[in-house]
């Protein structure tokens, strides 16, 4: 694992999750960077930030992961728990170490806030998006309106 310097954020179970995609992209898309990228809906660059645990995993990652790869474990990729495959017997292969309860609270409050901030940020698009309708409803009907009083007038 790279080591981090003072002023690298220090993410803890994130370098755990970083690690848990380093060894999908191995297993799923034989170290292709680019394809589990793909799969995963973000840049190469950002998966590299991923597995060195230089950014956060957003949920929208892991489950993009997860649709594209039906026998993915999300109990595995998300808390560390059991094996990289589902339904793999913990006999049969290597299981990764789980990750500490602190780490998965801290991980599924980061992904709760995440997914709160998203919810906020789409009620406010709506709002826009209502305040534009009503705009263009306003616009629509006074021309129409102008035309109805004009020729009432004459």
């Amino acid at each position: 694992m790279k080591k981090k310097s003072a002023t690298s954020p220090n993410y803890g179970e994130i370098s755990e999750i970083g690690e848990r995609i380093r060894q999908i992209r191995t297993v799923f898309f034989g170290g292709d960077t680019e394809k589990i990228a793909q799969v995963a809906g973000i840049h190469y660059t950002n998966i590299a930030k991923l597995i060195n645990g230089d950014t956060k995993c957003s949920m929208k990652v892991a489950q993009n992961l997860l649709i594209a790869i039906p026998e993915l474990s999300a109990d595995w990729l998300i808390l560390g728990n059991g094996t990289m495959r589902r339904g793999e017997n913990a006999t049969s292969a290597t299981t990764p170490q789980p990750a500490s309860n602190d780490a998965q609270i801290r991980l599924l409050r980061d992904i709760l806030r995440e997914k709160d901030n998203n919810i906020a940020d789409l009620n406010r698009q709506l709002a826009q998006l209502q305040i534009q309708l009503l705009q263009e409803k306003e616009k629509v009907s006074s021309p129409l309106a102008s035309t109805t009083m004009a020729s009432i007038s004459k």
